[in-house]
């Protein structure tokens, strides 16, 4: 019996158990520093669920979607999805309130029609706590 192992000493990109990993950024798999952006990283998986209700996976490894953005969103909306769950922490947002303006700016960019208000309203009460 080894009590010195902890729950992120088995997990490695082979051992995920998807989809509850889903939302854990690659850093925690790799032991690499973590940090805020962590957090910014799985804000960009919860929101892209919560705007096409789609789990968004990237392959741990290489860096590319398993489950690709959904092209039903603006090319902005794209753009933040991407950039906040990028593999690299460095390439992420670097503080929440970059995430929260640029989502913001994209979000104002679809028509109206585009979106439904009750998504859009609880994301930005989401992102307000």
């Amino acid at each position: 019996m080894n009590m010195g192992r902890t729950d992120l000493d088995i997990l490695s990109p082979s051992s995920i158990d998807y989809p509850k990993t889903a939302y854990m950024a690659p850093e925690i798999f790799t032991r690499r520093e973590i940090g805020l952006q962590v957090d910014i990283f799985s804000l960009g998986i919860i929101l892209h669920e919560t705007l096409t209700g789609i789990l968004l996976r990237r392959d741990l490894l290489t860096g590319k979607f398993v489950t690709p953005i959904a092209n039903s969103l603006s090319l902005d909306v794209q753009n933040v999805i991407d950039k906040s769950t990028n593999i690299d922490p460095r390439q992420r947002y670097q503080s929440v309130g970059e995430f929260h303006d640029s989502i913001s700016y994209a979000l104002g960019q679809q028509n109206a029609s585009d979106r439904s208000k009750s998504v859009l309203s609880r994301l930005r009460s989401f992102l307000r706590r």
